[in-house]
């Protein structure tokens, strides 16, 4: 069975595999949701079933499970890089940024355009500086664009905690701190304080999602504890049924519990030999994966110029007025192949250039000790 091609931009001694699978799943769900309120799902459409609305409004997860994996390979890769960076912190920023913000300014760009947006709003959104107003939603001018805010904030703070939480004692404690954050955040409605709620506001505010970036932290320190590893082979599938057991949790209301079931299903699939493992290694769903991050912002301008087409194809199938599951079933296979389309063009076309830009900048700036003239 041949080999599924390299494809990540990661440095391939802090690659794993099933990660990518992972982010595959996240974008799918995400655009799984989205592709729904283009289909009806938006309080105004009917469904055939029940939980059908609940099923894929749990797609919205996928954005928790991002920054449960972008924890995660951060430690991952910071732990050898700190060893060999010359100037660790510096060079974490500069990978930051010439992995982010070359394609985020171009998306920022053509959305400004788009909608008409005046040049200060875009200002705003190029610099981040919207996540702090982004209670006014004429001030947001990227669909999803909150998730990345919350990113760049944790970014902030990684070269500082990685110094600090070294052990899974230390995540935990770091994580539950997070929690407690999280809940005091939540609570600001409640107590009335001078703080607007408009458009998701609290919810979808860093100190409100920062603790799944410590459940992240957490699954690294987990994964690569010797002793924590799954026992023989012979009784993985015990973990996999657990781990199929646990999934429909993301159909609740409870992150909490969705993140600690995507943290143990993470784990599941790290060990090779369980169905899971198998399965984030499937070629077309790391592709996904692979391209997330062009997905994850074009998504929204690829629902909205395929919608015609959509809408005419729902109309010929004689499914233009069904319950939204039916057009869900059309549209989702549809747009999730387009968007990989975009993403491919958008993976090699400006991510995978900037970031190697980015790495001939920080090599040219002496990045990397010589760790042959350090040990003599």
């Amino acid at each position: 069975m041949a080999k599924t091609p390299y494809l990540s931009i990661a440095e391939k001694a802090d690659y794993c595999s099933y990660i990518d699978g992972w982010r595959g799943i996240a974008i799918l769900l995400v655009v799984a949701v989205h592709t729904s309120q283009h289909c009806g799902n938006n309080g105004h459409g009917s469904f055939l079933f029940g939980f059908s609305e609940t099923l894929l409004d749990s797609g919205a997860r996928g954005v928790q499970l991002f920054f449960i994996l972008s924890a995660f390979t951060l430690f991952n890769s910071s732990y050898r890089r700190f060893k060999t960076d010359s100037n660790p912190r510096r060079n974490f920023y500069l990978r930051r940024a010439f992995r982010i913000l070359p394609l985020w300014f171009l998306v920022v760009t053509a959305y400004c355009l788009l909608d008409g947006k005046p040049f200060w709003v875009g200002g705003l959104s190029a610099s981040f500086l919207f996540g702090f107003v982004r209670f006014q939603e004429s001030l947001e001018v990227v669909s999803g664009g909150w998730s990345l805010f919350v990113e760049e904030t944790f970014y902030l703070m990684l070269p500082v905690i990685f110094g600090k939480i070294t052990t899974l004692r230390k995540a935990s404690n770091y994580t539950i701190a997070l929690m407690a954050l999280a809940v005091l955040w939540s609570s600001v409605p409640y107590f009335r304080l001078p703080i607007p709620n408009t458009n998701a506001f609290v919810f979808l505010f860093p100190a409100n999602q920062w603790c799944f970036f410590g459940i992240g932290i957490m699954l690294y320190y987990i994964i690569h504890n010797a002793g924590l590893r799954l026992p023989s082979s012979s009784s993985r599938w015990r973990w996999d049924l657990a781990a199929l057991c646990l999934m429909p949790i993301v159909m609740t209301t409870y992150l909490s519990a969705i993140a600690v079931m995507f943290a143990f299903c993470i784990y599941v699939s790290s060990n090779e030999g369980t169905l899971l493992n198998r399965i984030m290694n499937n070629a077309l769903l790391r592709r996904f994966g692979v391209y997330c991050y062009s997905i994850y912002l074009l998504h929204f301008l690829v629902l909205r110029f395929a919608d015609p087409f959509l809408q005419s194809l729902m109309k010929q199938a004689g499914i233009g007025d069904a319950a939204v599951e039916l057009r869900f079933l059309l549209a989702f296979p549809i747009v999730s192949l387009i968007s990989l389309l975009v993403g491919y063009c958008c993976f090699n076309l400006i991510e995978k250039p900037s970031v190697q830009f980015g790495k001939t900048v920080i090599n040219r700036g002496g990045a990397v000790r010589n760790l042959a003239t350090e040990s003599t």
